[in-house]
């Protein structure tokens, strides 16, 4: 390869990273990758972010203008959900679940049938209560200090 073609093969890759940078697009989304790692995490926040910051702002803005046109005096509305653009990995969302239910000792704030809603999968026969934790992994209740007592 001559200089010039090689000169010519880097300024391909600065128009690549500019047409990515004006449309608010990761460099890795269209197939930039050169300077990031095809794996991990990075790569998993640079696309939150798009999503986050990028598509957002257009999402709502396309929110707001159809319920506007759409439903002025109505109870029902348009809303997009992105979280599907959002999910993490495996473990990071059996994590999250774990705790949500509880983990092993904190109160849970999920039902079993909300986490499999999430997922994309069918109810849970007696899936709608939240687990109470478990009364053998709480910590036992402070002892009152005579000397603090109140008179």
């Amino acid at each position: 390869m001559t200089m010039v073609d090689a000169q010519l093969m880097e300024t391909r890759k600065w128009q690549v990273t500019d047409i990515a940078r004006a449309f608010g697009v990761p460099p890795h989304m269209i197939g930039e990758t050169t300077n990031a790692t095809s794996f991990g995490t990075g790569i998993e926040q640079m696309g939150q972010g798009f999503v986050d910051y990028t598509l957002g702002p257009h999402l709502e803005r396309i929110e707001d203008e159809l319920n506007r046109k759409l439903y002025p005096r109505n109870p029902y509305y348009i809303e997009f959900n992105a979280d599907g653009l959002k999910r993490a990995d495996a473990t990071g969302r059996a994590n999250y679940y774990k705790a949500a239910l509880g983990g092993t000792q904190n109160p849970a704030w999920m039902t079993p049938n909300e986490i499999r809603s999430l997922e994309n999968l069918p109810p849970a026969e007696n899936g709608d209560q939240l687990a109470a934790p478990n009364p053998a992994a709480l910590p036992p209740p402070p002892l009152e200090n005579p000397d603090n007592a109140k008179p």
